[in-house]
């Protein structure tokens, strides 16, 4: 049998190696483990919608085409907790600064 915490070091080098980024591997381990592993909240009833639209600042097609993307998910939770937080950021460094924020 292997020590959790060896288990966690693997999980780590491996995102890691996989990310390129080591310290971003640990932060995102870290994130996971504090919020699926060690959290008895639990999701379920889960819905999941997404819709695509054609992104009004850019082409409609072809070369550089972008689009926006609504992803909106519902569900039911068991937690412990009275308050959640979520956030969905692109830039790493944002994302690295709002784990500092206390709100």
């Amino acid at each position: 049998m292997v020590a959790p915490e060896t288990c966690d070091r693997i999980v780590e080098n491996c995102l890691g190696r996989q990310l390129g980024d080591e310290a971003f591997a640990h932060d995102l381990y870290a994130d996971l483990r504090a919020q699926l592993i060690c959290d008895p909240e639990r999701r379920y009833d889960m819905d999941l919608s997404a819709a695509l639209a054609p992104w009004s600042d850019g082409p409609a097609s072809g070369t550089g085409a972008m689009f926006v993307a609504t992803i909106r998910r519902e569900y039911r939770l068991t937690s412990p907790d009275p308050v959640m937080r979520f956030a969905c950021v692109s830039d790493l460094e944002e994302y690295r600064e709002s784990l500092l924020d206390p709100s």
